[in-house]
């Protein structure tokens, strides 16, 4: 499975990660750790009536 977040910031994403997913994740028993990578956001498109 691929997916794609957009984040304000990378140390918001990893500290959502560390604070909730990771925990949840371990709760429920999911082995393996996700293969996660961060790219720059170069154009950021929201359609008219899809918020921000």
């Amino acid at each position: 499975m691929h997916v794609t977040d957009v984040w304000d910031a990378e140390e918001d994403f990893q500290g959502f990660f560390a604070e909730r997913l990771a925990p949840a994740v371990q709760e429920v028993g999911l082995a393996g750790q996700p293969d996660v990578h961060f790219s720059p956001l170069h154009r950021h498109f929201v359609a008219p009536g899809a918020g921000s």
